[in-house]
């Protein structure tokens, strides 16, 4: 959940939910800092890549596709899980999300949409989001990053 107010988000889940998220979040901060830098060190000094308008559009644009690959995931698993057997979708998985849910609502009631403000650098843009389609979302793609001293 957002708080616009304060520029902070809570995270609400299960511990092992909760956890795995925060592993989440902080690989994704690198790897976009990371990916942010080096568009930077090849711009040069007072280089496009440089500027406020081209990271903050890079920036937006990771975060957007970022949350746009999960979700295309998750439909193909459920087209795939709605073809194969309609009652097979795993109800715990379907209670838990609503105990979230449920949580949330009570808490801070309905969810209110809001929009940032930004991305207009087409090159950050741009750039951002090859960023964000090469970036590991899962433990096995980080695993097998590191190198074993």
């Amino acid at each position: 959940m957002f708080h616009p107010s304060y520029a902070l988000s809570t995270v609400f889940g299960f511990r092992s939910d909760v956890a795995a998220t925060e592993m989440l979040l902080t690989s994704l901060l690198v790897q976009a800092q990371t990916a942010l830098q080096a568009a930077a060190a090849t711009s040069g000094p007072g280089g496009r890549a440089r500027s406020r308008s081209f990271r903050s559009s890079f920036l937006l644009a990771f975060t957007h596709r970022i949350d746009q690959r999960p979700a295309e995931i998750n439909d193909a698993a459920t087209a795939t899980l709605s073809t194969e057997r309609s009652d097979a979708f795993l109800p715990l998985l379907v209670a838990r999300d609503r105990a979230v849910d449920d949580m949330v609502a009570e808490l801070f009631g309905p969810p209110q949409p809001s929009h940032a403000h930004g991305g207009t650098d087409a090159a950050g843009w741009a750039s951002g989001t090859m960023a964000a389609d090469l970036a590991q979302l899962n433990l096995g793609d980080v695993e097998g990053s590191f190198i074993d001293a």
